[in-house]
């Protein structure tokens, strides 16, 4: 609950809030988007200096979005506040925002005459998280990525001035990519704090993997030794500290990727842990390699796929769009230089290399 959306309940929640103006709004929905993100901040120096306001509205209403879905630590209030936030779009829709994060974002709708089905589309995915919690196919997952990220992508494209269906279809390649990343390597994160499974379970059972035995082995390993159901959204109060994580310095970008035999890397616990993995997790993992070894590639193809889109993009605009792949693409790696293993440990990207790929996306900015 240390969410800084969680803490501003209190001033901007359901009892209501202070009416801010324009300016106040935008100050706060500024303040939001130039705070802590954990690969890059969304306004980053990269972005045109004509749409960071924009940028940062659509931040603010995601990152409210996305923390009441999953960080007041219930479902049922989670369900309640989605449904509260839901009706602070219709004001906004009215013509009538009351919410700083709506007061804000207005003007960007009515510029860009932005569709409202994006914005419900995010909701809705917020909302299905508090109701599923584990995935059958590769297709169910890519279906509920088509709505927790593809519409961020294209409110992107729109206040970039560009609405053209096939540009749509590539930058929803990025975005599944980057959402299926990020599910990869916070696998170990999201079953212990929200009871969470977002691998296939078709493509778990092609690869022989367990996912009941995996959870309960990963579960085991954090030290949640009492078997029980948590529901989604609910951190355990008797777990280790799962925030540990490596920062890793020694990723290397040659411009492709390296395939690695999935079951000969060996990654490395984190300190925070203690030990080595449980015989649970020590049996699991040679085929939990593979299955990852195949789902990182099909995210691969989805990358490759969406940097089609570079080409069609204003020359100003291409930066950040660059920036996000790359980080995304630096994950993968990281995942593959470790062994395909994201169930005993985390893997993010270090400073250097943040610093490297905004500086790579800043450089190509000038190139033909």
């Amino acid at each position: 609950m240390s969410s800084a959306v969680i803490a501003d309940l209190e001033r901007f929640g359901p009892q209501g809030y202070p009416q801010l103006s324009q300016q106040e709004a935008d100050d706060y929905t500024r303040s939001l988007a130039l705070g802590h993100y954990e690969n890059f901040s969304v306004l980053s120096r990269l972005v045109p200096k004509r749409l960071r306001d924009d940028f940062a509205r659509i931040y603010a209403f995601c990152r409210w979005a996305d923390d009441l879905g999953d960080e007041t630590g219930s479902t049922e209030i989670s369900r309640e506040l989605l449904n509260w936030w839901r009706h602070e779009l219709d004001a906004c829709y009215q013509g009538h925002p009351k919410h700083p994060v709506f007061i804000a974002l207005a003007p960007t709708i009515e510029k860009h005459n932005l569709p409202r089905k994006p914005f419900d589309d995010l909701i809705d995915a917020f909302v299905q998280d508090q109701e599923v919690t584990r995935y059958d196919s590769w297709e169910q997952l890519v279906d509920y990525c088509s709505r927790s990220a593809n519409p961020v992508g294209r409110l992107v494209l729109r206040v970039s001035g560009h609405d053209d269906p096939e540009l749509d279809r590539l930058s929803d390649a990025t975005c599944t990519a980057l959402q299926l990343t990020n599910f990869w390597q916070d696998v170990r994160r999201d079953i212990i704090q929200r009871d969470r499974v977002y691998l296939p379970a078709d493509v778990a059972r092609q690869h022989n993997v367990g996912m009941p035995f995996l959870i309960k082995a990963v579960r085991l390993d954090a030290g949640l030794t009492h078997e029980h159901t948590c529901s989604a959204g609910h951190n355990h109060d008797h777990k280790h500290d799962e925030s540990c994580s490596h920062d890793h310095h020694h990723d290397h970008d040659h411009g492709h990727h390296h395939h690695h035999d999935p079951v000969d890397g060996h990654g490395q616990r984190c300190a925070c842990s203690g030990g080595g993995p449980n015989a649970g997790l020590r049996a699991t993992l040679p085929p939990y390699r593979k299955m990852m070894f195949d789902l990182v590639e099909r995210t691969w193809s989805l990358f490759r796929e969406g940097r089609k889109l570079w080409p069609h993009l204003q020359r100003d605009v291409k930066p950040p769009i660059k920036l996000f792949t790359y980080g995304g693409e630096s994950v993968l790696r990281l995942i593959e230089l470790h062994g395909f293993d994201t169930l005993t440990q985390r893997h993010k990207l270090s400073k250097t290399r943040k610093a490297w790929l905004v500086a790579r996306a800043g450089i190509e900015r000038w190139l033909p």
